[in-house]
Order: structure tokens, then C-alpha cells, then sequence
């Protein structure tokens, strides 16, 4: 039984892991990847909180839930198979990408117009010509 029980546990860190190494997911997408984590079913790989469950555990509004949802969901890191209305919880999975692909995307430079990383100006700050 522990030996089953040691590779789902080193999985779901290893994820989280890989979120809270991504500057483009702090904040909002971190406190839903933990919500998914904490909910994470070992035999079905799969968690199912809902929006309004995960809100309240982070003491964010639902918006922010769902916003932290898509991101994880661009980002490529959570597969979400959606619930058919009220009562129907949506349901997560994990993926974990090839570790080669995920140390290009955390190294990665923010593309031109990228918001999510602003440059610090200072007096001193001078410009390339």
C-alpha cells in the first residue's frame, strides 16, 4: 500500500512545484493549483472541488477562481472536463509536461508587450540605443 501511495505523493508536488516556479501564476492560479492538489483523488488522479468551495478556502471571489482556472488551463498544467450545470462539478487533472519543456517555459523570456513582467525604471535606467 505505501508503495502506491509514495509516487501519487511526489506527482502532485512535483506539479505544484512546477506551478509556483511560474512568475505568470502567482497570486490567484497558485491558490487554485493548491485547492486542486488538496483535492486530489489518488486512484483517479482527478479532483473535483467546486468554484465555490475553492472561493472560500482562499478567500477569493469566484472570478478569481475561475480566472486562476484559465491560466492553469493555458499554461498548459490542468486538464478540465466541465460539469453540466448546477450540482455538477467540474473535474480536474493534472499534467505534469516533459521536464525539458517545462525548464523552457519557466526560462523563458516574456514576449514584447508582455504585462505580467514589467521592467523597473530608475534615474540610472538607460535606454539601448
Amino acid at each position: 500500500m505505501v508503495a502506491s501511495v509514495v509516487p501519487y505523493y511526489e506527482r502532485r508536488f512535483a506539479w505544484f512545484g512546477l506551478v509556483s516556479q511560474r512568475p505568470d501564476l502567482h497570486g490567484a492560479p497558485a491558490s487554485v493549483a493548491w485547492s486542486i492538489v488538496d483535492h486530489l483523488n489518488a486512484e483517479t488522479g482527478e479532483a473535483w472541488p467546486s468554484i465555490a468551495a475553492m472561493a472560500e478556502a482562499n478567500h477569493v471571489d469566484e472570478r478569481s477562481i475561475r480566472r486562476g482556472i484559465a491560466k492553469l488551463v493555458t499554461a498548459g498544467l490542468v486538464v478540465v472536463t466541465y460539469g453540466c450545470g448546477r450540482g455538477e462539478t467540474s473535474r480536474y487533472r493534472l499534467m505534469i509536461p516533459d521536464t525539458a519543456e517545462a525548464a523552457s517555459a519557466t526560462a523563458a523570456e516574456p514576449e514584447k508587450g508582455d504585462k505580467s513582467v514589467r521592467k523597473r525604471r530608475t534615474n540610472l535606467s538607460v535606454e539601448p540605443s
